[in-house]
Parts: structure tokens; sequence; C-alpha cells
């Protein structure tokens, strides 16, 4: 019996279960998005591509100068996230409804990529962890990421809401990477592609949602400190990446539709210093929904391969208090731009990139608490991923699951299954179907049945009686409709 209770767990062993579940649970997520419609803004933001290709062919090179002019559009009546607005304009949609399902794969895949890279090159690169325990950080980030996403639906289903804010944030984790990888002394080439790709990044998220936007050049502050106090390398190959995100941002910030679209808010959005302060008040609040048990468990079951892969780590873990408190006040600055902006806009897709944000910065403070307290004791080589850990966890995590069907749903693999198992999402897709076929069929004033199915993941919202509806507007619009309008119960 004792000879099993200090019994451990191989890291290849952790990193074999972790690929494994994340790879099923893909299909699962995956496997509902060919069920997702388009809603909205998804109308809106992608006319002006698909009548480019009306006036000039069909292709991807009228798509791209009709996706061009949208973000010119915009830039004057709405606001100035251009590369947002262009990923927007370009929703696969425009080359036929039936691809929707294309930009929500876009969106899986490239949240659970950027969370794999980012959490495998801040362990490696800066820490110098282990390769199998920075592959453990990297896997546990992204089920993380994509198993407990805040709002599944805009983050996930509706393509538009997506890409604002999901895809921006993981195209800002791809940057953090990159630039942490520039702080490598590599050869001539490698790190002029790497400077290219960072300037590349670096435009994304300039133009990116504000959240992001902020974030990304806050992010580059403490890469570059760690370059040149750590590295001892001189961060001069950010210059170029650090431009680009200074113009790209100014670009966006002074944007002569941002002025319209905060006259729209006046009122409710909050004063710069106001925002500040409540942006604090924000992050605790929100602290345990971000948190619950699950990341709880999976920050146990994580100590001990961050322990036994810091074994021959040469980076020295100082202040580890200044780092947490730093972490949490980055953490906080999800929710400034948006209090500045609208006000308390508490929305699923927002909420998506603060949780995004929360859950790195528990994993980096981990690593560094950690690594700190490995310095401090007297045999840092004594293993402590023993096997009764991880069985408690797990039993821990399925008794919860078992017994909580109301929280049972937020786990997206779950949830997923279930709508596509009880058909809910078959019959919300093709009641869409039926309604496109209909509007196709009458002529200019179109009415049309409600779709009485509503799967969460799936449903982003419905058309009014009122043809006047903003997006009832949108959807006569795309189809060359004067009206379109559920018809009265």
């Amino acid at each position: 019996m004792k000879k099993f209770l200090n019994k451990t767990v191989s890291i290849k062993i952790i990193n074999v279960l972790l690929a494994t579940a994340l790879l099923l649970s893909l299909v699962l997520i995956l496997r509902i998005a060919l069920y997702a419609v388009p809603w909205y803004d998804d109308y809106s933001y992608t006319r002006n591509s698909k009548l480019f290709q009306e006036l000039h062919g069909e292709g991807l090179h009228s798509a791209v100068w009709g996706a061009v002019e949208t973000v010119k559009g915009m830039w004057w009546a709405w606001q100035g996230t251009f590369s947002s607005i262009f990923l927007m304009a370009m929703c696969p949609m425009i080359f036929g409804e039936a691809l929707y399902w294309v930009g929500c794969f876009f969106l899986i895949l490239i949240l659970t990529v950027s969370e794999i890279t980012l959490g495998y090159v801040l362990a490696k690169r800066a820490f110098l962890m282990s390769k199998d325990a920075s592959l453990c950080v990297g896997l546990s980030m992204a089920i993380l990421g994509v198993w407990r996403l805040y709002n599944a639906n805009s983050g996930f289903y509706w393509y538009n809401a997506g890409v604002h804010y999901v895809a921006m944030h993981s195209f800002m984790m791809l940057f953090i990477a990159t630039l942490i990888c520039l702080c490598d002394k590599k050869g001539f080439l490698s790190t002029l592609l790497k400077i290219i790709l960072s300037v590349f990044l670096a435009f994304m998220c300039s133009g990116a949602n504000y959240v992001t936007a902020l974030q990304g050049m806050l992010a580059i502050i403490p890469v570059a400190c760690f370059a040149f106090f750590v590295r001892k390398r001189l961060p001069f190959v950010f210059l170029p990446a650090v431009i680009m995100y200074v113009l790209g941002f100014l670009n966006s910030a002074h944007a002569y539709g941002n002025t319209r679209r905060a006259a729209y808010f006046v009122g409710s959005a909050y004063p710069a210093g106001e925002a500040v302060l409540r942006s604090f008040v924000k992050a605790f609040g929100f602290w345990w929904d971000f948190t619950h048990v699950f990341t709880i468990v999976f920050v146990i079951f994580l100590a001990p391969v961050i322990w036994k892969g810091l074994e021959k780590t040469t980076y020295k873990f100082r202040l580890p208090g200044v780092v947490v408190i730093l972490a949490f006040c980055f953490y906080a600055t999800s929710f400034t731009p948006t209090l500045y902006a609208m006000g308390d806009g508490d929305i699923g897709r927002v909420l998506n990139a603060a949780k995004l944000t929360y859950q790195l910065m528990v994993v980096l403070s981990e690593i560094y608490v950690i690594g700190w307290i490995k310095n401090k004791v007297s045999d840092p080589s004594k293993e402590i991923g023993f096997v009764w850990l991880y069985g408690a966890g797990m039993i821990l995590l399925i008794t919860l699951f078992a017994v909580s069907p109301m929280d049972r749903i937020r786990y997206v693999p779950y949830g997923a299954y279930y709508y596509v198992h009880t058909g809910e999402a078959e019959a919300y897709h093709n009641g869409y179907m039926d309604m496109v076929k209909e509007i196709n069929s009458q002529g200019d004033d179109v009415r049309v049945v409600r779709n009485v199915f509503k799967p969460v993941f799936l449903y982003s919202g419905e058309l009014s009686e009122d043809p006047n509806y903003e997006p009832n507007k949108f959807m006569a619009e795309w189809y060359g409709k004067k009206s379109i309008a559920i018809k009265s119960e």
C-alpha cells in the first residue's frame, strides 16, 4: 500500500492522456459546428464581399476587395478595428452558405493551436522547462481554454462574434509566443522569419478588438524586459513589430467611426480613470465564475509536472508576489476597454477573451511560484506527482459532473455532444434552411415561420415580426429582399 501511495505518474503518460482527451473532444466540438448558421452581423459585414463577387465575378480576389471596402466603410461609420473587420467580411458564407461551418472550424482550431503553442513556448523558452513538461503545460492550457470557454456560442459557433474576440485573442497568444522565441540567439534566417511573423501578428493584433489590442501592446513590455535582463539581448529584434503595432493601433484608435460609436454609448460609458478602477472590481467579481473546481483541479494536476519540469532550469524566480500581482493587473485589463467604450458590457464574446486571459495568468503565476518554492527547498529533486493525487482529482471532477446537470452543459465537449445527440442541433439547422427556401421562393416582402428550436450553443438570436428590426434588415439586404419578418402568431 505504501509503495502504491508513493508511486508517481510519468509526464509522458499524462501527455498521452491529455492529447487523447483533447483530440476526442475536438471531434465533438467540431461536429456540432456543421449545424451552425449565420446571424445578424454575419450578413451585414459580408454584404460588400458578396456584392463585389456579383459585380466583378466570383472568386477570392473579388471577395477580398469587397472586404477591404467594408474595412474602409466601418472605419468612417463605426470603428477602426481593421483586422477583425476584414476577417468578419471574409466569412466563408460568401462562397456559399453551406460553407459557414468552415469559419467555425477556423475559430476552434486556431484557439487550440495558439493555446498549445503559447503554453509550450512559455514553459520551454521562457522558464527552461523540459520538453515533456512544456508540452503538458500547452495541452493543459488548450483543454482549459477550449473545454471551459465562457460562451461557446459567441466563441465558436457565431463567426462574427468569434472572429472579433476568440480569433483575435488567439493571434495575440501567437504574437507573444513569437516574441519569446525572438529572445533566443538563433541564426540569421531563423531570426528574420520570426521577425516577419511578429510583424504580421502585430498587424493583426493592433487592429483587433480593443481588449486584445491593449493586452498585446502591454505584453511587449515584460517580454522585452525578459530579453534584456534575463537573456542579455538587446530587444532591437522587436522594433519592426513594435512600429507596426503602434501604427496599427493609432489607426484603429483614431478612426472617425469611433466618435460615432462613442456617441451611441454616451451616458453608459465610464471616464478613463473610473474604467480602470472598475476593471479591478470586475476582475474580482468574475474570479470564481472563471475559476470553478475544474481549473483548481487542473492547477493541482499541473503542479507536479511543473516541479519535475523545472528540475534543470537555471531561471531565477525572484519576487513571486510582484509577478502574481502584475498578472492579476494584466487580467483586469480585460475589462477596461469595454468599460471605457460601452459601460458594463458583460457580453459573452468579451468575457471569452477575459477568461482566456485569466487562465493564461493563472498558469504563468503557477509556474513562477512553484519555481520560486523549488529554489528554496532543501531537496528540489524529490518528485510529488503521486498516483493517488490524480486519482482523487479525477473522482472529484467526475462526481461534480454527474451531480451538476446545470453546470455540465458548460463543458463545451459535453454541450456539443448533447445538442447533436438529442437532435436539437440538426433540427435548428433544418429550420434555418427551410427559412432560406421560403425567402428565396417569395417576392420582395417575405414572411417566414419562426424556428422553434433554440440549442444554446447554436442559437444567437431570432428574427422579429417587425421588418425594421436590424437583424431582419441585414438578412433582407443579403437576400435582395425589401423586407423579411416572422409571421404573426
